[in-house]
């Protein structure tokens, strides 16, 4: 009996929920956490555990409710012990009844509880198409739009940003008016977003993500990968910025750092990494490239509300445009 469970928790239980009207959520969804969604609402996600093997999943809704794929049947069908063995044998095959038809669904790679966490968390917040405090740093509405898929807010209003490494998310970097923060249990990766090696002419390398999209607001372009180190790397970081500028070796590397000591530094581990010359982004008239932002903003403000002639009563004065 101890093996007939075995036998079921090491089934896919993405193919499983799949067959009970589960949807694939792509753009919540990674190599080693996959989302997905019900027309109930009921939103979870669905691992493997690196040590047992077991198919795992983890309600996005209540934390109470996460398990194997028997805790998956057993709460979502209200059955007992006995009638969850009956109704998975089938999956596992075991015993004469036909085995059920189904369409295969992706199935997930190993990963720890940590990391299921960090997925978990990510699926619980929403893509910002708009954000109060990132408006306050002056990111347009058409930036969030380019970045759909890489900047996220919460049930708190926090602006998230996910981090990645070459496993797949690793943490989720918080922020709001004056605070910054990270997931529990999450560790600091890469930010990054942009088009494939072989689509990409460049490749800008900030200190933020929010210095990522006010140089993207400045300078547009379709055909950029950018990326944020948040701060200072660690060394698996590096590891992964090294692999990714590994992949687009025949873009140009771009150090848009911020103007500082640290940023000039950062800048040169960048042209180590990377092998061959690279281009100096560091902007020139602010610190970094959200100040640089704002300033333009500000240049342009005072462009067009400058100081009005005087008018007479007969007088009229239009802007010109």
């Amino acid at each position: 009996m101890d093996n007939e469970l075995e036998a079921f928790k090491q089934m896919n239980l993405a193919d499983y929920a799949a067959a009970q009207g589960y949807e694939l959520n792509k753009q919540k969804s990674s190599k080693n956490s996959l989302c997905y969604d019900h027309s109930s609402g009921d939103r979870v996600i669905i691992g493997r555990d690196a040590t047992s093997g077991h198919g795992v999943y983890y309600s996005v809704r209540d934390d109470a409710d996460n398990g194997t794929i028997i805790d998956f049947v057993q709460r979502r069908q209200g059955l007992n012990l006995g009638q969850a063995r009956k109704e998975l044998r089938p999956w596992a095959g075991i015993g004469n009844a036909p085995a059920p038809r189904f369409k295969p669904q992706p199935v997930p790679e190993p990963s720890t509880r940590d990391r299921a966490e960090q997925q978990r968390g990510l699926a619980a917040c929403e893509i910002a198409t708009t954000h109060k405090y990132l408006e306050g740093r002056g990111i347009e509405q058409e930036t969030l739009e380019h970045f759909r898929g890489r900047v996220y807010t919460d049930q708190r209003g926090n602006a998230i940003f996910p981090h990645f490494d070459q496993e797949g998310i690793s943490g989720l970097e918080i922020k709001n008016e004056r605070f910054t923060g990270f997931s529990k249990g999450g560790e600091k990766g890469l930010w990054f977003h942009g088009p494939k090696p072989k689509d990409a002419e460049r490749v800008v390398v900030c200190e933020s993500a929010i210095d990522c999209m006010s140089h993207y607001q400045l300078q547009p372009s379709d055909k950029t990968l950018y990326v944020s180190t948040a701060g200072k790397m660690s060394p698996d970081a590096k590891e992964n910025l090294q692999g990714l500028l590994n992949k687009y070796d025949q873009a140009e590397i771009v150090a848009a750092f911020d103007n500082d000591k640290d940023g000039q530094r950062f800048a040169q581990e960048l042209a180590d990494m990377a092998g061959r010359n690279i281009t100096n982004g560091l902007p020139h008239d602010a610190k970094d490239w959200n100040d640089q932002l704002k300033l333009e903003q500000e240049r342009e403000m005072d462009r067009w509300s400058g100081p009005r002639p005087r008018m007479g009563r007969d007088q009229e004065w239009e802007m010109e445009i």
